[in-house]
């Protein structure tokens, strides 16, 4: 499916220079809309626009909460999508599920120590990623140290002796 974004250039000229604007000569953009040739309607491939820069972008609507619950409100499927937005990007969710696809689609080697190591070196990324100082992200160094107890307790030794 590509997605394309129309424009209406006169509405958006029209809102933004109510009165007109200066040139050497001044132009009363209902005027100039009104004589234009122009539908004024552009087209822009959103998609082509990405993959020019190596880009996709995940579209939700309020239809994809509304399949799921449809007993919300418009605006209650609203609050669920704007908080999901920021959920999906704050807990770096997207990253995970970029990483189980390519996996799903270019399996790596069943070496177990292979697997770790990926993991691991993705919890150095992690890290890295971090704010300076724990204060300016409480929730992401407890998450990510949660995350680090779990890769700990999963390649100790089982019994504790390590």
């Amino acid at each position: 499916m590509t997605r394309k974004l129309i424009l209406n250039l006169a509405d958006i000229l029209e809102r933004k220079y109510p009165s007109g604007f200066h040139v050497p000569a001044d132009i009363d953009i209902s005027t100039l809309l009104e004589y234009g040739d122009d539908d004024w309607d552009h087209t822009i491939d959103i998609d082509a626009l990405l993959e020019a820069e190596d880009q996709v972008a995940l579209v939700w609507s309020l239809a994809d909460v509304l399949i799921r619950r449809p007993d919300l409100t418009e605006e209650q499927a609203w609050k669920v999508l704007t908080s999901a937005r920021e959920d999906f990007l704050h807990d770096r969710c997207h990253l995970d599920f970029i990483e189980s696809t390519a996996d799903g689609l270019y399996p790596l080697p069943v070496d177990a120590k292979s697997r770790l190591r990926r993991c691991a070196e993705a919890l150095l990324r992690q890290i890295d990623a971090l704010p300076p100082d724990e204060r300016d992200n409480p929730a992401a160094y407890g998450q990510l140290a949660a995350k680090l107890d779990d890769l700990e307790s999963d390649i100790s030794p089982k019994g504790g002796v390590q």
